[in-house]
């Protein structure tokens, strides 16, 4: 009686570690997403883009959320992107000729107005923390030439633009940023340098 109370003991316990590691390493917890649209605009909001065109979003950096514009008016929608209060997303036209990026923290709320300008870097906040040169290096022209800006942390914590900024959300908080113009020169990067 003993013994088999001992393999009854042993078969629960094997039944709970497996229970466990599939609750805690295999389902996701605290996943929360949000739906995200808006309109690709060929100009400072005007004329919408023609279809063909690919918008991707990159939450915190990771994941290929995409959708294709083909509804003649330049809008877009991805639906379950995984976001929370303070998640990064980069959001931009990819892999055409036309080249346009928004970035911005989200409050966690599905986001309707959510909008690229080509040959522009708008940068946006919703959730009270400003963007910031760390922020902005998760997914830059490094990890796709795509994207229209560079935020190099390694060593001397510059950023370069190669469009035209739109916004005034740019913060940084580990060194003194200074005041970012408004708006930089298309095909002449220009660069700026954070001062420690």
């Amino acid at each position: 009686m003993i013994k088999m109370a001992i393999n009854i003991s042993k078969r629960f316990s094997m039944f709970t570690l497996i229970t466990v590691f599939l609750l805690f390493y295999l389902i996701p917890f605290n996943t929360h997403a949000i739906n995200i649209s808006g309109t690709v605009y060929t100009d400072e909001g005007l004329t919408p883009m023609a279809d063909g065109r690919t918008v991707m979003i990159k939450s915190n950096g990771a994941g290929n959320y995409t959708d294709l514009l083909d509804s003649g008016n330049g809008i877009y929608t991805i639906a379950a992107i995984p976001a929370q209060s303070n998640t990064l997303l980069t959001v931009f036209i990819d892999g055409a000729a036309e080249k346009g990026t928004t970035v911005m923290f989200t409050d966690g709320a599905d986001i309707n107005n959510l909008d690229i300008y080509q040959n522009h870097i708008i940068v946006r906040n919703c959730s009270g923390s400003s963007v910031d040169l760390f922020g902005m290096s998760r997914y830059d022209k490094d990890q796709d030439i795509d994207i229209l800006f560079d935020a190099d942390t390694a060593v001397a914590y510059t950023l370069t633009f190669l469009g035209q900024l739109w916004g005034d959300q740019m913060a940084e908080s580990r060194v003194n940023t200074g005041s970012l113009p408004e708006k930089c020169q298309k095909g002449s990067a220009t660069e700026y340098t954070f001062i420690s």
